[in-house]
Protein backbone atom coordinates (compact mmCIF):
# COMPACT_ATOMS: atom_id res chain seq x y z
CA UNK A 1 0.00 0.00 0.00
CA UNK A 2 1.38 3.36 -1.03
CA UNK A 3 1.42 6.40 1.16
CA UNK A 4 0.15 9.48 -0.53
CA UNK A 5 1.59 12.88 0.35
CA UNK A 6 -0.62 15.83 -0.43
CA UNK A 7 1.03 17.91 -3.08
CA UNK A 8 -0.43 20.45 -5.37
CA UNK A 9 0.84 20.31 -8.90
CA UNK A 10 0.52 23.32 -11.09
CA UNK A 11 2.21 23.59 -14.46
CA UNK A 12 4.10 20.40 -13.75
CA UNK A 13 5.77 21.81 -10.65
CA UNK A 14 5.30 20.74 -7.10
CA UNK A 15 4.64 23.42 -4.47
CA UNK A 16 4.80 22.69 -0.82
CA UNK A 17 4.41 24.98 2.18
CA UNK A 18 7.60 24.91 4.19
CA UNK A 19 6.51 27.27 6.99
CA UNK A 20 5.26 26.32 10.39
CA UNK A 21 1.73 27.14 11.43
CA UNK A 22 3.01 29.54 14.13
CA UNK A 23 4.54 31.81 11.51
CA UNK A 24 1.29 31.95 9.58
CA UNK A 25 -0.61 32.63 12.78
CA UNK A 26 1.78 35.44 13.69
CA UNK A 27 1.06 37.10 10.32
CA UNK A 28 -2.68 36.89 10.97
CA UNK A 29 -2.29 38.26 14.50
CA UNK A 30 -0.09 41.12 13.23
CA UNK A 31 -2.72 42.09 10.67
CA UNK A 32 -5.47 41.94 13.30
CA UNK A 33 -3.47 44.09 15.73
CA UNK A 34 -2.80 46.63 12.98
CA UNK A 35 -6.54 46.80 12.20
CA UNK A 36 -7.43 47.24 15.88
CA UNK A 37 -4.82 49.99 16.28
CA UNK A 38 -6.18 51.76 13.19
CA UNK A 39 -9.73 51.57 14.56
CA UNK A 40 -8.64 52.99 17.93
CA UNK A 41 -6.83 55.93 16.31
CA UNK A 42 -9.81 56.61 14.03
CA UNK A 43 -12.23 56.54 16.98
CA UNK A 44 -9.98 58.96 18.91
CA UNK A 45 -9.92 61.40 15.98
CA UNK A 46 -13.68 61.13 15.48
CA UNK A 47 -14.26 61.80 19.18
CA UNK A 48 -12.03 64.89 19.00
CA UNK A 49 -13.90 66.12 15.91
CA UNK A 50 -17.28 65.77 17.62
CA UNK A 51 -16.07 67.51 20.78
CA UNK A 52 -14.68 70.38 18.69
CA UNK A 53 -18.04 70.77 16.97
CA UNK A 54 -19.79 70.87 20.32
CA UNK A 55 -17.43 73.53 21.71
CA UNK A 56 -17.80 75.61 18.52
CA UNK A 57 -21.58 75.45 18.71
CA UNK A 58 -21.51 76.40 22.40
CA UNK A 59 -19.24 79.37 21.62
CA UNK A 60 -21.62 80.58 18.89
CA UNK A 61 -24.56 80.22 21.26
CA UNK A 62 -22.82 82.15 24.05
CA UNK A 63 -21.73 84.88 21.63
CA UNK A 64 -25.28 85.33 20.32
CA UNK A 65 -26.69 85.74 23.84
CA UNK A 66 -23.80 87.70 25.33
CA UNK A 67 -25.85 90.80 26.18
CA UNK A 68 -28.62 88.84 27.88
CA UNK A 69 -26.58 86.48 30.03
CA UNK A 70 -23.18 87.98 30.70
CA UNK A 71 -23.82 91.73 30.70
CA UNK A 72 -23.53 92.02 34.48
CA UNK A 73 -20.24 90.06 34.56
CA UNK A 74 -18.44 92.17 31.87
CA UNK A 75 -18.09 89.06 29.72
CA UNK A 76 -17.25 89.94 26.12
CA UNK A 77 -16.43 88.16 22.83
CA UNK A 78 -12.74 87.80 23.70
CA UNK A 79 -13.65 86.04 26.94
CA UNK A 80 -15.90 83.63 25.01
CA UNK A 81 -13.08 83.00 22.53
CA UNK A 82 -10.51 82.38 25.28
CA UNK A 83 -12.86 80.07 27.15
CA UNK A 84 -13.59 78.07 23.97
CA UNK A 85 -9.85 77.81 23.20
CA UNK A 86 -9.17 76.51 26.70
CA UNK A 87 -11.92 73.90 26.34
CA UNK A 88 -10.65 72.74 22.95
CA UNK A 89 -7.06 72.75 24.21
CA UNK A 90 -7.95 69.99 26.65
CA UNK A 91 -8.98 67.76 23.73
CA UNK A 92 -6.00 65.84 22.41
CA UNK A 93 -4.75 66.80 18.97
CA UNK A 94 -6.72 70.04 18.76
CA UNK A 95 -4.64 72.27 21.02
CA UNK A 96 -3.23 74.13 18.00
CA UNK A 97 -6.70 75.14 16.80
CA UNK A 98 -7.91 78.71 16.51
CA UNK A 99 -11.30 80.30 17.10
CA UNK A 100 -12.78 83.29 15.34
CA UNK A 101 -16.04 84.68 16.69
CA UNK A 102 -18.02 87.57 15.17
CA UNK A 103 -21.14 89.02 16.68
CA UNK A 104 -23.30 90.68 14.03
CA UNK A 105 -26.62 92.49 14.17
CA UNK A 106 -28.81 89.41 13.76
CA UNK A 107 -26.40 86.51 14.18
CA UNK A 108 -23.20 85.26 15.75
CA UNK A 109 -20.62 83.31 13.73
CA UNK A 110 -18.08 80.94 15.27
CA UNK A 111 -15.29 79.42 13.18
CA UNK A 112 -12.87 76.78 14.47
CA UNK A 113 -9.86 75.60 12.45
CA UNK A 114 -7.37 72.91 13.44
CA UNK A 115 -5.57 71.01 10.70
CA UNK A 116 -8.11 69.28 8.47
CA UNK A 117 -10.99 70.09 10.82
CA UNK A 118 -12.92 73.27 10.10
CA UNK A 119 -16.27 74.27 11.56
CA UNK A 120 -18.42 77.24 10.66
CA UNK A 121 -21.46 77.59 12.89
CA UNK A 122 -23.91 80.49 12.74
CA UNK A 123 -26.48 81.13 15.45
CA UNK A 124 -29.24 83.67 15.03
CA UNK A 125 -29.90 86.13 17.80
CA UNK A 126 -33.30 85.85 19.42
CA UNK A 127 -35.09 89.20 19.39
CA UNK A 128 -38.61 88.89 20.82
CA UNK A 129 -39.38 92.61 20.40
CA UNK A 130 -38.78 92.46 16.64
CA UNK A 131 -40.89 89.31 16.45
CA UNK A 132 -43.78 91.01 18.23
CA UNK A 133 -43.52 94.01 15.89
CA UNK A 134 -43.72 91.71 12.86
CA UNK A 135 -46.73 89.91 14.32
CA UNK A 136 -48.47 93.25 14.96
CA UNK A 137 -47.88 94.32 11.35
CA UNK A 138 -49.21 90.99 10.08
CA UNK A 139 -52.31 91.30 12.28
CA UNK A 140 -52.92 94.80 10.85
CA UNK A 141 -52.59 93.50 7.30
CA UNK A 142 -54.95 90.64 8.09
CA UNK A 143 -57.58 92.96 9.60
CA UNK A 144 -57.38 95.27 6.58
CA UNK A 145 -57.68 92.35 4.17
CA UNK A 146 -60.58 90.88 6.16
CA UNK A 147 -62.44 94.22 6.05
CA UNK A 148 -62.00 94.58 2.29
CA UNK A 149 -63.22 91.02 1.71
CA UNK A 150 -66.33 91.64 3.85
CA UNK A 151 -67.11 94.85 1.92
CA UNK A 152 -66.84 93.02 -1.40
CA UNK A 153 -69.12 90.23 -0.26
CA UNK A 154 -71.74 92.73 0.96
CA UNK A 155 -71.86 94.44 -2.45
Amino acid sequence: MKRYIYRKTYLKKTYRVNAYITIEASYVIAILLFCVATLIVRAYKESARIKAGYVTHTAALEASRIEEIYKKDNFDIEAVKNYACSRVGSIGGLDTGSFDIHNGKNNADAVFKAGAIEYYIEDSINDPERFMRKITVLEGVYEKYKDTVQERTEE
